[in-house]
């Protein structure tokens, strides 16, 4: 619960304090023995310290800042989509779709920007559609067939003006006509019922199309 990752943030800040004093001994020792002796060695211990105790740091921050917790899906903003599996001291290990893990540290995982997919309880659904040229004039009925036809089948579409819910021509293509569809949902959009609702807006759009006596453009 909240209280627990409370109390896992305390002690992680309390033993990163301690770490830090600790490190400003050894880097105060480690910069000295550098002047005195011109010791390589001494300074990659010294940086390879400091690497540690910006982990351990971004770490403690992770657990506190309440962005994401073990469990949860999340999504970075380099693409990465999957499952927290475990948030550790210096890194963290995120299961991705494909069933690898994937272990990032903590430093470069503070620095992305994360979305908590388990956390959104609304999800959008868009599907780009193309008709024929012949089809031009009747193509505002169709599009307002698919409205109705989508509004029918999908009971939780949000469709109070709070969210866009739109079906509209968009582009000229090459030999078709371009068409957007854009609707959202009261559903969350990792769960088996964001998948069942897309396959009922699918069909929904299917019936309105044949209904209005044209066809998809391959």
């Amino acid at each position: 619960g909240i209280a627990d990752h409370i109390l896992d943030a305390a002690l992680y800040g309390l033993t990163a304090f301690f770490l830090l004093d600790w490190l400003d001994v050894e880097l105060g020792l480690g910069i000295k023995s550098m002047l005195t002796f011109g010791s390589a060695g001494t300074l990659v211990v010294s940086l390879a310290s400091k690497d540690i105790a910006g982990q351990v740091i971004n770490g403690l921050g992770l657990a506190a800042s309440d962005k994401l917790y073990e469990g949860e899906r999340i999504r970075l903003d380099s693409g990465i989509v999957g499952v927290v599996e475990k948030m550790g001291w210096m890194e963290t290990t995120i299961r991705m779709d494909d069933e690898h893990f994937l272990a990032m540290g903590n430093t470069e995982l503070s620095n992305k920007r994360i979305i908590n997919l388990s956390r959104t309880k609304q999800s959008t659904v868009h599907q780009t559609l193309r008709f024929s040229y012949d089809d031009i004039e009747v193509l505002p009925q169709v599009l307002e067939n698919i409205k109705t036809s989508i509004r029918n089948a999908c009971p939780e579409l949000i469709d109070d003006g709070s969210r866009p819910f739109r079906a509209v021509w968009s582009d000229y293509g090459s030999n078709y006509l371009e068409v957007q569809v854009e609707a959202h949902f009261n559903i969350p959009p990792i769960s088996p019922k964001y998948h069942a609702n897309k396959e009922k807006m699918l069909h929904a759009i299917n019936g309105a199309v044949k209904d209005s006596g044209i066809r998809f453009k391959a």
